[in-house]
């Protein structure tokens, strides 16, 4: 059966043609064009965006346990283990110091991983304010209430 033939494919029409959704599509729409041209810039500097994000996240939010980890970047604690053991093999992350309070190791960047990042990060930022400009403070606090 067609979609077209469904009982519910009017109905579903219409709620496309409502202002709200329309929107919602565009920010999506909007959303994947600028993932895609990020991510397509740091692959061709060799990284992936998962390692650009655990990067992120352990630069700027500091030692960061694997569960911590895992729900930064929305993603399952057997991924994440994944990603750290790529990260240890390549030598940018390493176990900190930790409290004997903690249960479970906390990760952070090797100076190697630090300075990869902030030449990563400095590039990343100036794609994204290449590939959306417009978008200020107004605009970011509406987004935001939504």
């Amino acid at each position: 059966m067609k979609s077209s033939e469904s009982k519910n494919y009017k109905k579903m029409v219409k709620t496309l043609a409502d202002p709200r959704i329309q929107v919602w599509r565009t920010v999506m729409e909007v959303f994947q064009s600028v993932f895609d041209q990020l991510e397509t810039q740091l692959n061709e500097q060799g990284v992936h965006m998962s390692r650009f994000q655990i990067l992120f996240f352990l630069y700027f939010e500091g030692p960061m346990s694997a569960s911590e980890l895992a729900r930064c970047l929305l993603v399952t604690r057997g991924n994440i283990s994944t990603f750290i053991r790529r990260l240890d093999d390549d030598g940018q992350i390493e176990i900190c110091p930790s409290s004997p309070s903690d249960a479970r190791p906390r990760y952070c960047l090797t100076k190697e991983a630090i300075e990869l990042f902030e030449e990563l990060f400095v590039k990343h930022t100036k794609l994204v304010k290449k590939l959306v400009p417009g978008l200020g403070e107004s605009l970011k606090e509406k987004l935001e209430k939504l």
